[in-house]
């Protein structure tokens, strides 16, 4: 059942129902802003597909 697709009351289709929510992964600067430590995650998670990604 997590690999089937969902469909969302506003219409957008999730291809699975495997999600991730946002969380603190302390990779940013010393002000708190993301970093491209960031952005290699976030790519990580949608290559490995992931059918939700709350940031």
């Amino acid at each position: 059942m997590l690999d089937q697709p969902l469909n969302l009351p506003c219409g957008a289709i999730l291809k699975n129902r495997f999600a991730k929510a946002a969380m603190s992964e302390e990779l940013g600067d010393l002000l708190g802003n993301p970093s491209e430590k960031h952005n290699t995650l976030y790519k990580r998670w949608s290559n490995g597909g992931a059918g939700l990604l709350i940031t």
